[in-house]
């Protein structure tokens, strides 16, 4: 991590299904020494219990996480 000045995540596309929760998030981050920018995303899907993260998937597509939650677009 010492390559990199900052690091900051925002939360796209967001779909509630009972417990779980769909989101698209983006990680933007800045090299420290370049300056030059990398933006990277990802879809989610996490499972909450008694309001906490019970569980967390990572998928290629939009549509997966989709269908990880019974939706589909």
């Amino acid at each position: 991590m010492e390559a990199v000045e900052t690091v900051t995540f925002e939360i796209g596309d967001t779909v509630v299904e009972g417990p779980h929760v769909a989101l698209m998030m983006s990680a933007h981050i800045r090299g420290r020494g370049s300056g030059a920018e990398v933006v990277g995303r990802s879809p989610h899907v996490w499972t909450l219990r008694d309001g906490k993260a019970a569980r967390f998937q990572l998928f290629q597509t939009w549509e997966e996480a989709l269908e990880a939650v019974g939706r589909s677009e």
